[in-house]
């Protein structure tokens, strides 16, 4: 049995502990007051102190079962607040392990694109050179034309 499911059992033991407590002061001191009635004098004066003494008792259990009711009702709802802590702590991971999974796919796609753009500046480094090459060649024959037609 979980630790926290015995403690309330403990707990609501000794609550019902208090309650039959109060029920059974109040049965004697309902049956003080009847017989008090009855008396006169001095035994009636020592009956009134015992009452006294008796409700004085019950003023005590009932704070000590307020204060257990107050217990209680503060535990479930720190409970209940520690549920939804954990709740959304579940959600808060949840997110940042997407991000986590975004985040990969991101960097995998980045490395592509490295990729990519080495090559085309690989091609453009090439095309360079061709290009360079074709306007080299057209003006050599330029002039090597324009030497023909000049020179005859």
């Amino acid at each position: 049995m979980p630790v926290e499911i015995r403690r309330r059992s403990h707990e609501r033991g000794i609550f019902e502990g208090y309650k039959s407590q109060y029920s059974e002061i109040f049965d004697s001191l309902s049956q003080k007051c009847t017989s008090a009635a009855a008396l006169e004098g001095e035994q009636r004066r020592q009956k009134v102190l015992e009452i006294r003494s008796e409700i004085e008792d019950a003023e005590l259990l009932v704070k000590f079962l307020e204060i257990i009711k107050l217990r209680d009702l503060l535990a479930r709802k720190t409970e209940e607040l520690g549920s939804s802590i954990l709740e959304d702590l579940h959600k808060q991971r949840q997110s940042l392990l997407h991000a986590h999974n975004s985040l990969h796919g991101v960097d995998e796609n980045r490395g592509q694109s490295k990729k990519i753009l080495a090559g085309m500046s690989k091609r453009i480094d090439s095309n360079k050179w061709i290009i360079g090459g074709v306007i080299a060649a057209l003006a050599f024959a330029i002039i090597i034309i324009l030497y023909f037609k000049f020179s005859h």
